[in-house]
């Protein structure tokens, strides 16, 4: 689609914020990744890890079944959130290549407390 990620900015700049999160939607997962890392500008890194997280997001509810802005509300809410340890690391890794303000954002003020071996309960830090 792009030969760069310099195409890519200069013609993601010429779009609306929407168009902008469609086309990075299709990108492929490696581009995406050189789209966050390569921004050579605090501004743009931000902006662009916010458009990234968005999808990010979409695709763990997609994939993964799991609403994290839901999750959260429900925490705040004094609710224990049961969720399978393993999923719950993978979401994890998904969300480490952004910054700490995005990551707490989604799941800051929630902590995960094993219940067993396989499952862990997220409740309100």
């Amino acid at each position: 689609m792009f030969q760069d990620v310099n195409e890519y900015f200069i013609y993601a700049n010429l779009l609306s914020f929407s168009q902008q999160e469609l086309i990075f939607r299709y990108l492929t997962p490696g581009f995406r990744e050189k789209v966050i890392n390569d921004m050579r500008s605090e501004s743009r890194r931000e902006f662009y890890q916010k458009v990234g997280l968005d999808v990010e997001l979409k695709d763990i509810e997609n994939e993964m079944g799991y609403n994290l802005m839901e999750i959260k509300n429900h925490v705040y809410n004094g609710k224990c959130k049961y969720i399978p340890k393993e999923d719950w690391d993978e979401i994890n890794e998904r969300l480490f290549k952004y910054s700490l303000k995005m990551k707490y954002f989604v799941i800051g003020g929630m902590k995960a407390e094993k219940e067993n071996d396989h499952m862990v309960c997220l409740i309100k830090k």
